[in-house]
């Protein structure tokens, strides 16, 4: 099955490109951020994961990867 790091990652991609995508419509950050932060725990809570030091070091992990730079370049690149 899958383990509790990818569960992490996986939210917390979700929920930040619903995130971005709201921001992005004009919606206010803070209150986006604190709506997303509140369904982020709820969802990790729901599939029994409680180690924020583990949700902590993986969105980190995540946050370094610049994955929107990534993939912006690689469409870039590829355009034809």
């Amino acid at each position: 099955m899958i383990n509790d790091e990818l569960k992490i990652a996986w939210v917390y991609g979700y929920l930040k490109a619903n995130f971005d995508m709201f921001t992005e419509m004009g919606y206010h950050p803070d209150v986006v951020g604190k709506s997303m932060h509140f369904i982020t725990e709820k969802a990790l809570s729901r599939l029994g994961i409680a180690d924020s030091k583990l949700c902590e070091r993986i969105i980190n992990q995540i946050d370094g990867l610049d994955l929107e730079l990534t993939i912006a370049k690689v469409i870039e690149e590829n355009r034809d």
